[in-house]
């Protein structure tokens, strides 16, 4: 039984004979760091199972949550976050699959952006250590190969200032988690199922080398240590992956493995994928719509992904496959949703959604543009061929207006190539194109918007279902989108505006659903509807 002495939270040291234990409910719960295959869901703090087909990557995720104020589990008002200033971790590998990590993916996200509170923009951290700065893992590619376990080492974020000034403009160094929940504008900060905030910190692609078996993969202590704002790495305790697992304290256990602590992360692997096709007709990638061209079953993660069909395929939670080709059809990945694979879109394929690829890109279609504030993001590199941009109809702005820059497109390993959509062409429903900026690892763009459709209270530039819902929602109110005739209140002369100026019959086919009790609004409608049924699509309802 080993000798270590007690050294939580700066209290005085003793010299006792334990193995490492759990955290004591009377202490404060430590900070964790777990991975994940998701960079949008960061579920519980767990082991991570991240299955790979041998000779193809994924992408770990590094998930983190500090330490809390006081002593107990997180409490968003009783019990936060202190604030994690500085971490230094290791990644360490074992088991009968050999992995490699792939040094130009070694990625700390350290995001800017404004949020209440702080003066001018705010980063996590001061300075990194990944790709960017020259940190790599321990074994070449031709060590992985003939048999070497592969390493990461201090793969971290630090800030020795709370602000730094350059060229006039002042950088405030948030860390993370602060206070009780996510700050406004970082993208990468989710909740997990206990509805606690938890902060994507890092992610690696890393390869399977080798035909089969079992990979894993470790977290460490890097070798200078974690701390809070205000604190040394001797008040900070640690756990990796399950929250059963020992406690580290980030001062004195650096880079090494306590006894009794689990793997981190399973990396399963199998021989070969096996080409999976869409068998047609809207819907769920999480359906069972893929048939397999080989044996079944075959687990979801180890398929090739193709979508040769004109449907519109989406995803709404996490989904994995080894690669994905969208040779026709829309693919589209919903905001808070990853997609484990790497992926081409062919001319005919179009990409939308503001969800993220946990793989690399090859866009060669279209990228729909639609209302996320963040756009698509790519844990990859993304690699641009002539692609074309569009505009989803969800896609909302105020009339005759030119939109702030916003961006449709990041990569966290780089955006190369250009889109090659010209400057003011129309990009959906009189919409136009006003900017394109290409950056190292971004796209941004602003969006003019065309002049006033009346009829149109939602701003999306058509006349339809959504208008009538805003004008019934608003029926009698003095100031809404609504007042189509502008005479200072929503009433029946302003739905005869929505519906004298709907689409001919023949592009129209939504449903009106049963209109308010208020006899206005449902003399308005019994009369709009029989007056116009013969020039407007059919519109079925209890009317």
């Amino acid at each position: 039984m080993p000798c270590r002495k007690a050294r939580f939270f700066g209290a005085a040291a003793i010299s006792v004979c334990i193995f490492a234990l759990p955290v004591s409910p009377a202490w404060p719960a430590p900070a964790r760091f777990w991975l994940s295959p998701s960079a949008t869901d960061p579920g519980p703090p767990s082991v991570a199972d991240v299955s790979i087909v041998a000779g193809e990557t994924r992408f770990l995720h590094i998930w983190a949550q500090p330490q809390t104020q006081g002593s107990g589990p997180f409490d968003p008002v009783l019990n936060p976050f202190r604030t994690l200033q500085n971490f230094s971790l290791n990644l360490e590998t074992s088991g009968s699959a050999v992995l490699d990590f792939l040094d130009g993916s070694i990625t700390v996200h350290n995001p800017e952006f404004l949020t209440p509170g702080y003066a001018a923009s705010a980063k996590r951290f001061q300075f990194v250590g990944d790709a960017s700065s020259m940190i790599g893992s321990e074994k070449t590619a031709s060590d992985v190969a003939g048999g070497a376990l592969d390493s990461i080492r201090r793969l971290q974020g630090f800030s020795i200032e709370f602000e730094e000034v350059d060229a006039g403009k002042v950088t405030e160094f948030a860390g993370i988690g602060e206070g009780s929940t996510c700050l406004a504008g970082d993208p990468f900060c989710a909740l997990t199922p206990d509805d606690s905030p938890a902060w994507l910190l890092a992610s690696v692609e890393v390869a399977a080398v080798g035909p089969g078996g079992s990979g894993e993969v470790f977290l460490q202590v890097g070798p200078v240590g974690i701390n809070h704002q205000g604190e040394s790495s001797s008040q900070t305790a640690v756990t990796f992956g399950s929250p059963s697992d020992p406690v580290y304290n980030a001062a004195e256990d650096r880079g090494i493995k306590l006894p009794g602590d689990s793997v981190d992360a399973l990396t399963p692997t199998i021989a070969m994928a096996s080409v999976a096709g869409w068998q047609g007709g809207d819907g769920d990638w999480a359906t069972d719509n893929w048939q397999l061209g080989g044996p079944e079953p075959w687990p979801s993660w180890a398929i090739d992904a193709v979508l040769s069909t004109s449907d519109t395929v989406t995803v709404f939670a996490d989904q994995q496959a080894n690669s994905t080709l969208v040779q026709d059809g829309r693919l589209m990945i919903e905001a808070g949703a990853t997609l484990a694979s790497d992926m081409v879109v062919e001319s005919s394929g179009s990409l939308g959604g503001g969800g993220v690829v946990s793989g690399h890109l090859a866009l060669d279609g279209e990228l729909e543009i639609g209302e996320s504030p963040t756009g698509l993001l790519v844990m990859g590199a993304a690699s641009l061929a002539g692609a074309e941009l569009t505009l989803a109809d969800s896609y909302t702005q105020p009339p005759d207006t030119v939109s702030e820059p916003f961006s449709i497109l990041t990569a966290a390993l780089g955006v190369t190539g250009s889109f090659a959509t010209p400057l003011g062409a129309d990009i959906g429903r009189g919409f136009q194109l006003e900017t394109l900026e290409h950056t190292d690892a971004e796209v941004i763009v602003s969006i003019r918007s065309p002049a006033a459709v009346v009829g149109d209270f939602d701003g999306n530039g058509i006349v339809g279902l959504e208008d009538f819902l805003i004008w019934r929602e608003d029926y009698g109110l003095s100031s809404s989108a609504a007042d189509g005739n502008g005479d200072g209140v929503v009433d029946a002369a302003d739905f005869t505006l929505w519906r004298d100026h709907l689409p001919a019959a023949g592009n129209y086919d939504g449903t009106v659903p049963e209109p308010s009790t208020s006899g206005v609004v449902y003399a308005a409608l019994s009369t709009a509807l029989v007056a116009r049924k013969r020039l407007r699509a059919r519109l079925p309802g209890s009317l």
